[in-house]
């Protein structure tokens, strides 16, 4: 984080001026929302999240980690920035498992204010194929399926 900032000249005609920083434009405060509500907790009973927000001209990096469960299934990160055109952050998300398999989504860039966790196995989609035919007068069925 910066030591200081320092804002353009400012004029003002009277015995009171209003300083503000923020409402001026100097430097933003975020507040990013991480949410959980989709995340199996039988399966997954905690998830953790890693976020990081860099801005190397302005000397800023930021790390936190939050750590969500059933019973706190989302946070708010405040994020502080100055750039108001570097609205991006890296995100890591690590399902921790009930059966200890562990399931990490590495780092991935977002510009979500809204950060929605789901299922990390949502993806897949379990088939079942269910012959109604006489196993007298059938004795092979060949299944094709394509995706």
């Amino acid at each position: 984080m910066p030591g200081s900032l320092t804002s353009g000249t400012l004029t003002t005609i009277g015995d009171e001026f209003d300083v503000s920083p923020r409402s001026d434009g100097l430097y933003f405060i975020d507040a990013i929302i991480i949410g959980a509500g989709m995340v199996p907790w039988d399966r997954y009973p905690q998830v953790a999240v890693d976020v990081r927000y860099e801005d190397a001209a302005n000397s800023i990096r930021i790390d936190d980690n939050f750590l969500l469960t059933k019973d706190k299934p989302e946070v708010t990160w405040k994020r502080f920035r100055l750039d108001s055109s570097r609205d991006s952050y890296l995100v890591r998300i690590t399902f921790l498992a009930a059966d200890h398999r562990d399931v990490v989504v590495d780092w991935a860039e977002s510009t979500q204010e809204r950060l929605i966790l789901k299922d990390p196995h949502s993806e897949r989609r379990a088939v079942q194929v269910a012959p109604v035919v006489s196993w007298q007068l059938v004795s092979m069925i060949i299944v094709e399926l394509r995706y």
